[in-house]
């Protein structure tokens, strides 16, 4: 089932409770492997602005490297908070996978047009930098502002 729901996710047709991870979902994942629970928030002065059939985006990027993101999910939005998990099966290009890369940020869009791009009106979050280790690593990130 877990992974139906991980091909469901990656496809953008999953509901926000089929990619909840309580207890991080580290379990079974390969040695060696980066996997990162992002769990995302919103700040309460934004949470009555939400629209059902807004879209949320979570994604990395490198502190040093690419400026486009290194892994990306796609999910309905639903209940506060809401957990992800990003590993490198959400690259966007296997060479730029999450694990060849020691420090990232954690991003989180909420997008009213679906696009994957913030647009003006978007609500937006980062993180500060992140080291990465192997194995199951843990991010609280909040949507706290709107795109100007």
């Amino acid at each position: 089932r877990r992974r139906i729901n991980m091909a469901k996710e990656q496809m953008g047709i999953a509901s926000a409770e089929t990619h909840t991870h309580p207890g991080g979902g580290g379990a079974g994942n390969p040695q060696g492997s980066i996997f990162v629970d992002v769990t995302v928030s919103i700040a309460d002065g934004l949470k009555s602005k939400v629209k059902p059939d807004d879209t949320l985006f979570v994604y990395a990027k490198a502190v040093s490297g690419p400026p486009m993101p290194l892994a990306v999910v796609k999910y309905g939005v639903g209940d506060w908070p809401v957990t992800v998990q990003l590993s490198d099966k959400n690259a966007i290009m296997e060479k730029m996978a999450l694990s060849k890369f020691e420090r990232v940020t954690f991003h989180a869009t909420i997008s009213h047009s679906g696009n994957a791009t913030p647009q003006t009106g978007d609500f937006l979050g980062k993180t500060g930098e992140v080291r990465l280790g192997k194995g199951l690593n843990k991010v609280a990130l909040i949507v706290d502002r709107t795109k100007g």
